[in-house]
Order: structure tokens, then sequence, then C-alpha cells
């Protein structure tokens, strides 16, 4: 999909979601009275109280005192015979006409509170009970979003959809860019890829044919020197099987055809059998073998082949970036519900901030070593995930001029 339609429909996809999310918001909000506030039914029922309080005390400095306390947003005030009993600051009203307006709720009273009034009975004369609401505690539903008003219901649900809208569409932006940096930086290592590959077999494949070629038209001085090209071609044939035949494993774990052939082995043999195909090389460059595999065998469950795709790549690691210390400890080990195989070499080792990306597709650490080495730098990637297909667990420890220890577990 071209990235102008992902945009589009990431965009559009945010906010549909986020049109969903806002309405069952603004169910809530008016189902439940999340942003109700004060209301004059409020204000009424408070009064209500009031009256009845009034009625059965007759103590108006109680009566204001105890709606006070109860309605902590609300302030009172009681007009008896002309005169004005409060216990908060609040304006008077200024006439009768205000009075009566604020009873038929009519009139808001003055600019800066909210005000209902109703009448109480005294012995012989009516009294005045007014509830005051300051304007910002006083939320009514408006269309106004100046900071006066913005407290009102649908402001706050405007407000509440702009921010739903504005994180979710956030969210989606990242993920596009988190993909389209990852898309390049896959390219960028494919683009690597095909050209160590092409620089990695070409120079075989150049001495494959010289050799074939001098072979074909007899230039050797005799047997031994014929012997020698057939070596040559031979191990050189076999280093490019061994890059294509990796890079086929890759292609199918990027792919996700590859399936494990289970079947019940025993670890320790198959340790052996591959340290036995590595050993001519061990002898020739005088290299040391540490060897700790316990006689008893340790039976499990697991793709024969694929642990010995595993158990090569990591040998070859080794040997190809470990021998500096010209010596090599393998050691098999059962832990509990896992058989552990560690595999450790005492060469240069790898530097800390490389160790993360080792595993990644592609990399190759110290390029200028492992361009000489070749390879394409997928060994550890294809060890890693092949683990993972076993549900097991992987392991780099390294450091510098000390050495590097890999250890993988399997589960039993």
């Amino acid at each position: 999909m071209k990235m102008r339609y992902k945009l589009l429909a990431a965009f559009t996809g945010a906010l549909s979601i986020s049109m969903v999310l806002f309405l069952f918001f603004c169910y809530y909000s008016l189902h439940n009275g999340f942003f109700s506030g004060i209301s004059r039914e409020d204000m009424k029922q408070a009064l209500v109280q009031g009256e009845q309080l009034f009625s059965e005390t007759g103590d108006e400095v109680t009566v204001l005192q105890e709606l006070e306390a109860y309605y902590e947003d609300m302030d009172f005030a009681l007009l008896d015979a002309g005169s004005w009993q409060t216990i908060a600051e609040v304006p008077v009203l200024a006439n009768e006409a205000d009075l009566l307006s604020a009873i038929n709720g009519q009139n808001e009273g003055c600019r800066e509170y909210v005000t209902a009034a109703t009448t109480v009975m005294q012995e012989r004369h009516t009294a005045y009970m007014v509830c005051f609401v300051n304007r910002m505690k006083f939320e009514a539903m408006s269309y106004e979003f100046n900071m006066p008003r913005a407290s009102g219901l649908l402001g706050k649900l405007a407000i509440v959809g702009v921010l739903i809208t504005l994180v979710i569409t956030s969210v989606v932006v990242y993920a596009i860019q988190r993909e389209y940096e990852e898309k390049e930086h896959y390219e960028k290592r494919r683009k690597e890829l095909i050209s160590n590959l092409s620089h990695d077999l070409r120079t075989p494949l150049s001495s494959v044919l010289g050799y074939s070629e001098m072979l074909k038209n007899g230039i050797y001085d005799d047997e031994a020197e014929q012997r020698q090209y057939i070596d040559i071609i031979y191990h050189k044939a076999v280093y490019m099987e061994k890059l294509l035949s990796e890079l086929l494993e890759y292609s199918r774990l990027e792919l996700g055809t590859i399936r494990l052939q289970k079947q019940k082995m025993d670890i320790t043999e198959l340790v052996r059998e591959i340290l036995i195909e590595y050993y001519p090389e061990m002898e020739k460059n005088h290299y040391e073998f540490v060897l700790e595999i316990p006689d008893e065998p340790i039976i499990g469950t697991w793709d024969k082949e694929k642990i010995g795709r595993v158990l090569r790549n990591l040998m070859d690691n080794a040997l190809k970036y470990g021998m500096d210390g010209k010596r090599l400890r393998i050691s098999v080990e059962k832990k509990e519900k896992q058989v552990h195989v560690e595999i450790q070499d005492f060469g240069k080792g790898i530097p800390q901030k490389e160790i993360p990306h080792v595993t990644e597709q592609f990399y190759r650490a110290d390029h200028a070593r492992n361009s000489k080495q070749g390879g394409m730098g997928l060994g550890l990637f294809i060890v890693q995930e092949i683990i993972k297909l076993h549900n097991g667990s992987f392991y780099i420890e390294s450091k510098e001029q000390q050495g590097t220890k890999i250890r993988v577990g399997l589960p039993l």
C-alpha cells in the first residue's frame, strides 16, 4: 500500500475511533451527571431543605450555618422584617423587585451570582430565604467557550472531544512514523545484504572459475598441484553453499514458512557430533578445546536439524572472531526445566554498545574485520529466531579483551 493511502486510512481510522469514544463519553456524561455541577434544581432543593429546618428550629443563624455546611458551593441569606441575616459575605438584592424575580426564577439578580429565593413563614409575617451561587460554579449548558463559561457542559464535552482526537491522532502518526523508519532501516539493511552477498560470492566464484579453467587446460605442474586446485575449488564451493543456505534459512524465517520437525534426541550426542566436524580446524590452528559435557544423555524434544544449525552458527562465529586466545570452552548442563549449551571464546570480545545489535538482521560488528571474514550478518539472527521457535532462551555476555560467552537454553 502506498504511503499516502496508508496515511489517509490511518487518519480516517483515528477520526472514527475518536468519534466513537467521544460519543460514549457524551453518553456517560449526560446520563451520569458528570458535569452537571450546580443547577437551579439544586438551588431549589437547598431552599426546600432550608424551609424545613426553619420550620423545625425557627433559629435563623442555626439554619444558615447548617445550610452553609451542607452545601459548600452555595451561600444563603435571610431577609426578615427588612433586615438581612448572612453567614458568608454575599451581595444582598437591591430591591423588592429583584427579590420577587429571584423567587420566580426570572432574574439572576446580579452579575457575579446566580440567585434563587423562597418564602419562609414566621409567626405573624413572611420572611425570605435567598440562595447565591457564584457564576463560575453554576454550570449551565452553553455553546460559548470563553473562560467564564468554559465550565459549561457542552464546552467541556467539546474540549474532551478535541483532546481525544489529538491523542489518538498523535498515537497513529507516531506508529506510522515508526513503521516508516523501520521500513527505511530494513531497506538499508537489505541493500547491504545484496552488496555483501555479491561481494562474498564474487571472490570464491572467481577462484572456482579460475582454478577450474586451469584444471581444464592442464595448467598445473604435477598431481599434487592438481589435488591442491581441486581442494581449493571444493572449499570455495562449500563456502558459497553455506552462504546461500543461510540466506534461504533467513528467507523462511522472514516469511514464517519454517516448520519445526521435533523429535526426541540427546543434546549431548548432537554437540559431540558437531564438535567432531571442527576438530581438524582446531588441531590445525593448535586451538584448545575445553569440554564440559556430562556422560549421561540429556533427552528433549527439538528439531535436530535446526538446533544443529544453531550450534554450527555459534561455532563458526567463535572460530572466526574469538580465537585470539586460542581456546574454546563448550559446556552442556541441565538446569531445572532447561538444558543450557554454552560456547565461550577468549578473544577480543564485543564492545558493549554493539551487544544489543549483534542479533539484528544484516548487522556485522567491527566491519573492517568482518569484511575480511565474510558473512552476511545473519548468523546470530537465525540463532535467536530458531531458539524463539523452540520457546527457549538466548543470552550473550562479552567483555572486551576477555572474550564472549553465548548461552542458549532449550526447554526439556
